[in-house]
């Protein structure tokens, strides 16, 4: 039998070299990016720092083992790729073997990896599930997006015109709409107050540099703070539509591969919330689709998409010539333009 403090330095020690073995993978991995890592991977690797200070503070005694295992708790689960099929093996330290109707139990063991599958156990596979991989994807949206555009800043002074001919709205054969063209909006509207009585779509027109991306990642903000506090609130995801190819014909597809991509996430997550409309989907940069046959099939892809998911709440920013260009108009519920006071 050991003494507490050498038995707490033992297991802190080996803590920390299986942390600093993690941080050293997905540090190499972030070089191979050469400047474009994905978001959730550069989540990871700042949660792995995070968790080597608080080791570190275990171990030098300024953290007793409770407080260590609580304050490690938030810290996100990191997984790459997940078997298709069980896994019939594991290692822990020097410890191997099958695992099939086994407990695998022990004092120190808090990390367990199987096939590419590297997961924090001290919270149970609920907790390990969806909820957390929301809260990935809430923090990487708050890290990498929101606080440093955002930040603690006041928005620029703007107003919103309501642009009712700049869409191909729902109701436009229904509803006499041609005194509702186009309106000034009272100051102090923002885009979520606009959303909010326009059934889940809006498309947000202006000209360069009048603030469209400030004003959506202000939306996203929103959105976001409602999806931390509420697990049935749609998670926002912004993506920018730069990223459309001459190729692409399928939003949710390129939606799926793109979420992949920059958030580091499982197919299986992002299809099980593509299907069940729990996203509040956020696409920038319309105009800077490549090319203008690119662009006209991206708005067709919209436009099909929100047909097939009229639930997920839907927001498209563009400058207004490119898309006064297009030969097709997007199917949305409500367009705004950003108007600059001056």
């Amino acid at each position: 039998m050991c003494h507490d403090d050498i038995c707490t330095m033992t297991n802190a020690e080996r803590q920390l070299t299986r942390l600093y073995k993690n941080l050293n993978i997905l540090l190499e991995r972030k070089a191979a990016y050469a400047g474009q890592a994905p978001l959730a991977l550069l989540n990871q690797i700042d949660h792995h720092r995070q968790a080597i200070t608080l080791t570190e503070q275990w171990r030098d005694g300024h953290l007793a083992a409770a407080e260590w295992r609580e304050a490690m708790k938030p810290l996100l689960v990191s997984v790459e790729e997940r078997a298709d099929k069980a896994a019939n093996s594991v290692t822990i330290g020097n410890i191997s073997g099958g695992i099939h109707g086994s407990t695998i139990a022990g004092g120190d063991v808090n990390e367990v990896t199987i096939d590419r599958l590297v997961a924090n156990i001290f919270e149970d596979d609920t907790a390990l599930g969806e909820q957390r991989v929301r809260h990935e994807v809430i923090a990487v949206m708050q890290r990498l997006w929101i606080e440093p555009t955002l930040g603690g800043q006041s928005l620029s002074p703007f107003r919103l015109e309501r642009l009712l001919d700049a869409v191909d709205h729902p109701w436009a054969g229904v509803v006499n709409l041609a005194d509702q063209q186009r309106e000034l909006l009272p100051p102090g509207t923002t885009l979520s107050d606009v959303l909010e009585n326009a059934d889940g779509s809006l498309l947000v027109l202006g000209e360069p540099a009048c603030g469209k991306t400030t004003q959506l990642l202000d939306l996203a903000r929103q959105a976001l703070e409602a999806a931390a506090q509420n697990r049935g609130a749609p998670l926002p995801v912004i993506l920018s539509l730069s990223g459309w190819r001459k190729d692409d014909r399928s939003l949710k597809a390129w939606l799926a591969q793109t979420l992949i991509l920059k958030y580091y996430l499982t197919a299986e997550a992002i299809q099980t919330w593509l299907d069940n409309d729990e996203l509040f989907v956020l696409l920038d940069e319309l105009d800077r689709i490549e090319t203008d046959r690119a662009r006209a099939a991206c708005v067709a892809a919209i436009n099909t998409f929100n047909q097939e998911h009229s639930l997920t709440s839907l927001v498209v920013c563009c400058r207004t010539g490119v898309y006064q260009a297009l030969p097709q108009r997007l199917q949305l519920s409500a367009a705004v333009r950003i108007v600059r006071p001056g």
